[in-house]
């Protein structure tokens, strides 16, 4: 079941990198709930969101920033909910 994953995963990746419509709804599957909200029209706009977000990955790696310290929540730690800036 991983190695599957895996695989579509790449699929998906590989798909959005090369802004391949096409290829990424079959990596995602036909069924997604993401095809809702992202289709032929607006595929551009999602693989530059994409890109932005891998950068910003490598950018928090590059800090030292691991996933965990803000994950899920976002950024919403780092802009005074409690979060890291505050004292």
């Amino acid at each position: 079941f991983r190695a599957e994953r895996e695989t579509r995963h790449k699929a998906v990746e590989a798909a959005l990198d090369a802004g391949d419509y096409n290829a990424w709804v079959e990596a995602v599957g036909e069924d997604a709930p993401i095809l809702e909200k992202i289709n032929a029209n607006n595929f551009s706009r999602f693989t530059e969101a994409h890109k932005y977000m891998e950068q910003g990955r490598s950018i928090m790696e590059e800090l030292g920033i691991e996933k965990g310290e803000f994950g899920k929540r976002g950024m919403r730690g780092f802009h005074g909910h409690g979060g890291m800036w505050k004292k």
